[in-house]
């Protein structure tokens, strides 16, 4: 009887032990879909007008990986990872801004704007949004990134497209 019991006892330690480990975890984060807003805005220091876009994940799906944890960190109170917590699974290789109308005279509706905006996290404001393109990545699913650029659009775009 004492051995029945003794294994119920490692079974029912053994039990909470995984459930302290935080069952499945899933640190990375995978998106079908961008949220891009725009606006004018005065930047009241300089005076300048910026056109700026806000781009976010979403319809983000969560990816589970191997990733170790060990089950006393987790046993002993420390806190479980959150979903995503370690950014995007499949790495950004390339940003092209579009416009769905002519922008200006020069730059026709369907050719890209990437070479007129700048990473608003940047100092550098002489390179284009390409050459600073592991800045713009997504370190959490709720994470966006801001462009801008000084260059103001005939009429204000409806919708921009990051492919």
């Amino acid at each position: 009887m004492k051995k029945k019991l003794g294994i119920i006892v490692l079974l029912c330690i053994g039990i909470h032990l995984l459930d302290a480990c935080c069952g499945e975890n899933k640190p990375f984060f995978d998106y079908s879909k961008l949220l891009v807003s725009s606006e004018l805005l005065l930047v009241t220091a300089t005076q300048d007008t910026l056109l700026t876009l806000s781009v976010q994940p979403d319809e983000v799906e969560y990816l589970a990986s191997n990733y170790e944890l060990t089950v006393t960190t987790a046993a002993y109170g420390t806190s479980c990872p959150q979903p995503g917590e370690q950014g995007s699974k499949f790495k950004m290789n390339a940003v092209d801004i579009l416009a769905d109308k002519d922008f200006n005279d020069t730059l026709p509706a369907g050719t890209s704007l990437s070479s007129i905006f700048f990473n608003a996290r940047s100092a550098n404001t002489t390179d284009p949004i390409t050459q600073n393109l592991s800045e713009l990545e997504f370190p959490a699913p709720e994470w966006d990134f801001v462009v801008y650029t000084k260059q103001n659009p005939q009429t204000r775009p409806n919708l921009l497209h990051l492919p």
